[in-house]
């Protein structure tokens, strides 16, 4: 089956995602989890990269990425998912087992302004979807409550759109049953998210890329 095409443009907004081979967990205990984040922030001293939202589940994560041009996406990537599949097999000696990740990541591109909200609350709030948590802000695993690693670097950094001031409210609603379709067609078939008249000029190179 051939690859789905990759959208790349410069300075658009992403979401990412990638599962543990055949479903299986990637993170078993809190250390996992710490150790994921540290490899997402190393990663940014060999490619830079700007993080606004992510959320680690037990044998899942998303993120959503804001790369200063299409390349820096995939080689951010590369180095990042290379250094923490090499950090969890030397952990638990688990070299030669098979693969950690079931394949390369899924991305797609975001419109910025509602659309981007919309990716940002499904993220945030995947935990408690999954009933982990009664609260989406309670599960530490994501932006929603986790902003700095504990060493004092920066995860996470603003966005081209402010969140609201009610925020936590609106991620611990439930998405409509239409934008929470859109988003899983977007993701499955790795396409842009967003309005018509947007994909359009994306697909045409005529989006203008949002300003930091």
């Amino acid at each position: 089956m051939p690859r789905v095409r990759r959208f790349l443009q410069d300075g658009l907004v992403y979401h990412v995602l990638n599962r543990g081979n055949r479903r299986a967990q990637i993170f078993h205990e809190h250390a996992d989890y710490h150790a994921f984040l540290t490899t997402l922030v190393d990663a940014m001293a060999k490619v830079p990269m700007r993080v606004l939202a992510f959320c680690l589940m037990p044998n899942h994560w998303h993120l959503v990425l804001w790369p200063p041009d299409g390349a820096s996406l995939s080689a951010y990537m590369e180095w990042m998912m290379n250094a923490h599949v090499r950090r969890y097999h030397a952990r638990y000696g688990t070299w030669g087992t098979g693969h950690l990740y079931q394949g390369r990541f899924k991305s797609f591109p975001i419109e910025t302004g509602d659309h981007l909200l919309t990716v940002y609350r499904y993220v945030e709030a995947n935990a408690w979807k999954a009933k982990l948590v009664s609260r989406a802000e309670e599960w530490p695993w994501s932006s929603l409550a986790l902003d700095c690693l504990d060493d004092g670097r920066q995860l996470v950094v603003p966005g081209p759109i402010e969140r609201p001031v009610n925020w936590s409210c609106i991620v611990n609603n439930q998405l409509s049953p239409e934008d929470l379709y859109k988003v899983r067609l977007s993701l499955n078939r790795q396409a842009p998210f967003g309005s018509s008249k947007w994909a359009l000029q994306l697909k045409e190179g005529a989006v203008c890329a949002p300003t930091a």
